[in-house]
């Protein structure tokens, strides 16, 4: 479990960190006046800059949801509470979806992200 946590931390930091210099550039784009001159590009800059923000939110909060489980299931090993047996399988459905939402693959990982924060999931 450790080793999956810590492989859905590492791929989400490295993904945060690319949507965040992408953002800066996005934020670039934004604040220069002549970017309103052609509706339909500033439409897809700040609907681009819009779902980024989006996208490194969700995976903060879903990397928070993980290591708050990842503490209750240590704790809970640690007294033998065999009660929080479930919340202690939801750190590793977590770290799945976190992994999921981080593929590799980024050039899915956008339209992913998309589909988790609007298909129902919980991911708090």
């Amino acid at each position: 479990m450790r080793a999956l946590i810590a492989e859905a931390r590492a791929r989400a930091a490295s993904v945060a960190a690319d949507s965040e210099a992408r953002i800066a550039e996005l934020e670039e784009q934004v604040a220069r006046p002549d970017l309103w001159d052609d509706q339909g590009a500033a439409r897809r800059v700040t609907t681009e800059l819009a779902r980024l923000r989006d996208d490194v939110e969700l995976v903060e909060r879903l990397l928070e949801t993980v290591s708050d489980l990842e503490t209750l299931a240590e704790l809970a090993r640690e007294e033998g509470d065999a009660s929080q047996e479930p919340e202690i399988v939801a750190v590793d459905g977590r770290a799945d979806l976190v992994l999921g939402l981080v593929d590799v693959d980024r050039g899915a990982q956008p339209e992913r992200m998309h589909h988790a924060r609007h298909d129902g999931a919980d991911v708090t």
